[in-house]
């Protein structure tokens, strides 16, 4: 069993409830629709404000965040699996973009 040296373990869980869906990676770059230092409760705000927001990514080994971040708020949802980013994915999204995929990617070519 792991066991968080962090003293609040709750920022390690992540929640699918509500309006977004965790995801471990970061969107891809470009396709920004906003980028801000905020809170996660107000990364939450603006990608659910945000007309076409697929989605919030930012800089970080765990789910969520305290304190304030760098949050890149995006239209389009590929991605890669990158431990060190979280994605918070905009649930019922109708863009374009797949969701990324979940796993390690496929060996190039």
């Amino acid at each position: 069993k792991l066991l968080l040296a962090h003293p609040n373990r709750a920022i390690f869980e992540p929640r699918n409830a509500g309006p977004f869906v965790h995801r471990v990676g970061a969107l891809a770059a470009g396709h920004d629709l906003d980028v801000r230092l905020c809170t996660f409760a107000q990364a939450e705000e603006r990608a659910a404000a945000l007309p076409n927001c697929a989605g919030f990514t930012f800089n970080s080994a765990a789910p969520r965040f305290e304190g304030v971040m760098t949050v890149h708020f995006k239209d389009r949802r590929e991605g890669n699996n990158d431990w060190r980013w979280q994605t918070w994915l905009t649930a019922g999204w109708t863009g374009d973009d797949p969701a990324p995929t979940e796993g390690p990617r496929s060996a190039r070519r």
